[in-house]
C-alpha cells in the first residue's frame, strides 16, 4: 500500500476515553481525516471490507486489545532545563547552542510516551519559541510547543538569568510587549520569588501591584492569558486581584511555615481559576536521598512536601480546576516519566486516574484556551491520541510507554519510540 495515498484512517478502539466523560466506551472506530478526527461509532464488519476495495486510501488500525485516549499535555514544563541534580547551573554553564538541542531533544522524548502538547513555563531567549516554529512547520519533531518564552521577573529575581528582568510599571508594560512581539502565546509572570534561584526566596513578593495589573492587562488586551509562579499568600493575592488565569505552585507560604486563605481560595474557584501544582520529582523521591548533602534539609522537606500536598487536596475538593503538569526539567524532573507525576496525583491528591486525565488533557487544554482543537477525542478535534496496553483509568502505570502515539492524525512514535518521516495516515 503506497502509504501517501491514504485519505482516512480507522482506528478501532477496544475502548476508549474521550477526556470530557467518566465513561469508557468500547468498541468504538475513530476516523481520521486531514488530522482530525471526523466520525466516532461502533466498529462493524464493514469496515474490514471497506479497506480491501478502498485500493489504499483507507486503512485500518487495530487496537481493539487497547485503550485509546487523547494526547497527554504537560502544563508546565521548562524544556531547556537538564532536568539533573543541578538545572539551574547547567543554564548559567551551557552556551545557547546546547540549550537549543536540549530543548530539542526534551521535546522529542515527550512525545514519544504520549505528550503530544506541552505548556513551557519559562526558557533563555527565544530558544522555545524558535522550537515552536520549527516543530510546527515539521523541521524537527516534537511535542505541540505553548510557551511565554522569557517569564517575567524582577531584576535579580526568580530565574532572572533568562532574560525576562522588569522593574516598574513601564519596565513592565515593555517587557510584555517585547515578549508577546517575539510570538510568546501567554505572559508568565513570577510574582515570589522561587526555589531554583541562588538569592531568591518563596516567600517574596516581587512585584507591586501596579505592576501586576499592568501584566494582566497586557496579557488580556493581546487576547492572551496570564500565568503566575506564586508560592507565598501573600503572591497569591496580589496575583488574583491582578486578575490572573493560571496559579503554578500555589503554596500558600508565609515565614517557615503556611498560611491557607479558604476565602480567597473560594474566591479562586468561584472565578474559575485554573491551578498547576507542578510537582516534580522531588516530591516522590526519598528526602534522604535527595537531600545526601544536606541532612538538615530533610525534615524541613519532609513538612513542606507534606504541607503541599494537604493544601492542594483542599483546594481541589473545595472545587478548584486543577491542570496537569510536573515542572519537568526541573530538578531530576525527566520529560518522558510524566507518567510518574501523573500517578503522584492520584496517590497524594486523592484524585481518580481518570480525574487526573481530564485533568492532563481537556482541562489543560481549557486553561490554555485550547478546547476546541486538542485535549479531548471528539468530531472535529485534532487527532492526538495515544492507544496503550491496560485500563489507565485505573491504573496510570500503563501510561508509561504508550504502544501509539498519533499527533495531528500522524503516527509519530511506538513503544517509546519517534517514527522518522512518519506520513499521515502511516
Amino acid at each position: 500500500m503506497d502509504k501517501k495515498k491514504v485519505k482516512r484512517t480507522f482506528i478501532l478502539a477496544g475502548r476508549l476515553i474521550d477526556g470530557i466523560s467518566d465513561k469508557v466506551e468500547e468498541n468504538q472506530a475513530i476516523a481520521i481525516e486531514d488530522g482530525r478526527v471526523s466520525e466516532i461509532s461502533r466498529i462493524t464488519s464493514a469496515l474490514w471490507e471497506l479497506e480491501k476495495t478502498s485500493h489504499g486510501e483507507i486503512q485500518i488500525v487495530d487496537a481493539r486489545d487497547k485503550t485509546v485516549l487523547p494526547g497527554l499535555i504537560n502544563g508546565h514544563c521548562h524544556l531547556c532545563f537538564s532536568a539533573s541534580s543541578h538545572p539551574t547551573e547547567d543554564v548559567f554553564k551551557d552556551d545557547e547552542t546546547i540549550l537549543a538541542f536540549r530543548s530539542q531533544q526534551h521535546c522529542a522524548e515527550a512525545l514519544a510516551v504520549g505528550v503530544t502538547t506541552v505548556r513551557d513555563c519559562g526558557s533563555y531567549g527565544q530558544i522555545v519559541l524558535k522550537l515552536r516554529e520549527a516543530v510546527g512547520k515539521g523541521t524537527v519533531r516534537g511535542s505541540r510547543v505553548v510557551s511565554c518564552g522569557r517569564p517575567v521577573t524582577s531584576t535579580g529575581g526568580h530565574c532572572w538569568f533568562l532574560q525576562g528582568e522588569a522593574d516598574g510599571a513601564d519596565s513592565m508594560r515593555h517587557m510584555a510587549r517585547e515578549i508577546l512581539k517575539e510570538g510568546a502565546d501567554f505572559i508568565k509572570v513570577m510574582v515570589s520569588g522561587g526555589n531554583m534561584t541562588p538569592g531568591s526566596e518563596p516567600n517574596i513578593r516581587q512585584f507591586c501591584k501596579e505592576e501586576l495589573n499592568i501584566a494582566a492587562e497586557e496579557a488580556h488586551m493581546h487576547g492572551k492569558f496570564l500565568s503566575v509562579h506564586v508560592h507565598s499568600t501573600e503572591s497569591i493575592k496580589a496575583a488574583f486581584e491582578a486578575g490572573a488565569d493560571i496559579f503554578d505552585h500555589c503554596s500558600w507560604k508565609r515565614g517557615d511555615g503556611t498560611d491557607y486563605n479558604a476565602a480567597l481560595a473560594d474566591k479562586m474557584i468561584e472565578k474559575g481559576i485554573f491551578l498547576c501544582p507542578a510537582l516534580g520529582a522531588p516530591y516522590r523521591m526519598d528526602p534522604a536521598q535527595w537531600f545526601q548533602d544536606r541532612p538538615e534539609k530533610v525534615e524541613f522537606w519532609k513538612k513542606f512536601r507534606e504541607e503541599r500536598f494537604f493544601l492542594t487536596r483542599k483546594m481541589i475538593r473545595s472545587g478548584m480546576q486543577v491542570i496537569g503538569g510536573d515542572d519537568a526539567g526541573c530538578r531530576m524532573t525527566k520529560f518522558y516519566d510524566y507518567w510518574k507525576g501523573l500517578k503522584l496525583m492520584v496517590e497524594t491528591l486523592d484524585m481518580s486516574p481518570m480525574e487526573v486525565i481530564r485533568s492532563t488533557t481537556s482541562v489543560t487544554a481549557k486553561a490554555m484556551g485550547m478546547e476546541k482543537r486538542i485535549g479531548s477525542v471528539l468530531p472535529g478535534m485534532e487527532a492526538d491520541l495515544l492507544a496503550v496496553d491496560g485500563k489507565p483509568d485505573e491504573d496510570l502505570s500503563c501510561l508509561a510507554v504508550p504502544d501509539m502515539v498519533y499527533q495531528r492524525g500522524k503516527l509519530v512514535a511506538r513503544e517509546g519510540c519517534l517514527i522518522p518521516n512518519a506520513e499521515e495516515g502511516e
